[in-house]
């Protein structure tokens, strides 16, 4: 039992840092492409994905919350935000609330630091704008996994 249950949270370590590895590489990646791949890469998506996906429309102006380019941010950070917060999940030794707010701190981090990466790469630049959408990314995955936990942990302790 003991050592089936540590083998499995093992896997879940794992699985989630490598989660965050492989988000940091994607983010990388795109953030490097040129920019006729970013275009044409645009392209695709707003012609191949669901609109709603896309251009989701704010319920209180009527109008889309961003361009495909600017959704994409917040689909990126919030796949970030989703492992790096449930990497901090796992790490028991520090307390529940601060786990979320280290997760926030960190994917933070990232975002400012994939902006800054961005005046080093040809025909891109620091753009603040960029900052806000991936907030609104990894800030929806943060809340909606620590709900999760906070759910999970509270079914523990009714058992």
């Amino acid at each position: 039992g003991v050592i089936m249950r540590r083998l499995t949270m093992k896997k879940q370590h794992i699985f989630l840092y490598i989660g965050v590895f492989l988000t940091l590489i994607l983010i990388i990646f795109l953030t490097r492409q040129s920019k006729d791949d970013t275009t044409s890469l645009t392209h695709w998506a707003a012609n191949t994905l669901p609109s709603w996906l896309m251009s989701p429309i704010n319920p209180f102006t009527g109008k889309p919350f961003g361009t495909v380019r600017r959704m994409a941010h917040v689909y990126e950070y919030a796949l970030l935000g989703m492992f790096v917060c449930g990497s901090m999940m796992t790490i028991k030794r520090i307390p529940f609330w601060l786990r979320s707010v280290l997760a926030v701190a960190i994917c933070a981090v990232c975002s400012f630091f994939d902006q800054v990466h961005k005046i080093y790469v040809p025909d891109r630049e620091f753009d603040k704008i960029d900052l806000y959408y991936d907030a609104a990314g990894y800030l929806a995955a943060v809340i909606i996994i620590t709900i999760i936990c906070l759910i999970m942990r509270k079914m523990k302790k009714d058992e």
